[in-house]
């Protein structure tokens, strides 16, 4: 009988063990799987994490190379280009003429804008000099009889139109003239400080002289009409009158640049195309760069609008062209691509004028 109690108790104490060993097991079991759980956890927000890390970098390389990709395009240096032009003037006379002094600007190499290359001028003129600005070529004619004088200029020119993205991507002052007072001053038709565009000038705002030359730009456009009338009637009456065309355009900026202390100046020149060649544009200045191009010209284009080969409509639309045309620059600060005059003798009834054929084409690759 006791043997029996013992083998009882033993078996009790032995069940006891094992349900203890079980709970021990099981607590075990249960902390492992917490510490894997919490493990697999920390994992998997290491990796969402270093995802998103991988995603956000990624996202910032791509920001910044679209941001160099926007730069280029906006920040790039134009390209030169090859060009043949042939200037032709002619001076018609009536009557008998004393004295003839005819002078003309010619195109001469300007650093990182434009250079000249195989320049032949006939005649020879009777002197070249440099006035400050501009290179002039003097021709004088004495006893001119009624009749013809030719003479022509031409030459090859390898140019750029060195505007404000061009001078950033340089990113240099190239410009060797340092007086600029001038460039400051009001003259004729060019009236900046008459009280009108001063007016005017005070109410266009702007952080940096960038912004300032934009919003006098931007309101030249917006506030003047193309109207290819003759004759030169300068900033003031361009203003009130509201039209013009590229003498005014460009003599409404200058007059406003000035009127705000930047030094601004008007360029006489040629299109580099075949038509509408003869063009005024502007110059304005920036410590950093030197002198900077500026079209403010809108021209009006009528624009034919077809549908299953019918003409059905026709819009008018605005033109600039400072985005896509080179230019062949002559002369700074001067409306005119000539300057002429003349002695008469005789009964007085003696008449001369100029007429002039331009010839601009692109230069074959070959």
């Amino acid at each position: 009988m006791k043997k029996k109690r013992k083998q009882r108790k033993q078996k009790k104490q032995d069940y006891t063990l094992l349900i203890h060993i079980l709970f021990i097991c099981i607590f075990i079991l249960a902390i492992l799987a917490f510490y894997i759980i919490g493990a697999q956890k920390n994992v998997n927000n290491l990796v969402k994490n270093t995802e998103n890390m991988y995603k956000e970098k990624l996202s910032d390389t791509e920001r910044l190379a679209q941001k160099k990709v926007n730069t280029e395009e906006k920040i790039s240096i134009k390209k030169f280009q090859k060009y043949i032009f042939r200037y032709n003037y002619v001076i018609h006379s009536e009557g008998q003429i004393d004295n003839i002094i005819f002078k003309m600007p010619i195109p001469s190499d300007e650093n990182e804008k434009q250079y000249i290359s195989s320049l032949k001028i006939s005649p020879a003129p009777k002197r070249t000099y440099h006035d400050g600005v501009n290179n002039i070529a003097e021709f004088n004619f004495k006893n001119v009889p009624s009749g013809k004088i030719n003479i022509t200029v031409e030459g090859l020119a390898n140019l750029r139109t060195y505007d404000l993205n061009t001078a950033k991507a340089l990113n240099k002052n190239i410009s060797k003239e340092k007086d600029l007072k001038r460039y400051l001053n009001s003259e004729v038709l060019i009236e900046s400080d008459d009280n009108y565009i001063k007016r005017i000038a005070r109410k266009i705002e702007g952080k940096t002289q960038e912004e300032i030359v934009k919003n006098i730009f931007e309101y030249t456009q917006k506030n003047l009409k193309y109207t290819p009338f003759p004759g030169n009637i300068g900033a003031l009456e361009a203003l009130k009158t509201k039209k013009g065309k590229c003498a005014e355009y460009s003599a409404v900026m200058t007059a406003l640049c000035r009127a705000k202390k930047i030094p601004a100046r008007i360029v006489c020149g040629n299109i580099a195309r075949e038509k509408e060649q003869k063009h005024n544009w502007v110059e304005v200045y920036f410590d950093k760069y030197g002198w900077v191009a500026y079209d403010p010209t809108v021209r009006e284009t009528i624009i034919n609008i077809y549908h299953n080969g019918k003409l059905i409509r026709q819009e008018s639309r605005l033109d600039s062209s400072n985005a896509y045309m080179q230019y062949i620059a002559s002369s700074r600060n001067e409306f005119s691509p000539w300057h002429l005059t003349f002695v008469a003798k005789g009964r007085g009834n003696e008449k001369i004028h100029v007429t002039e054929n331009l010839q601009i084409k692109k230069q074959d690759k070959s």
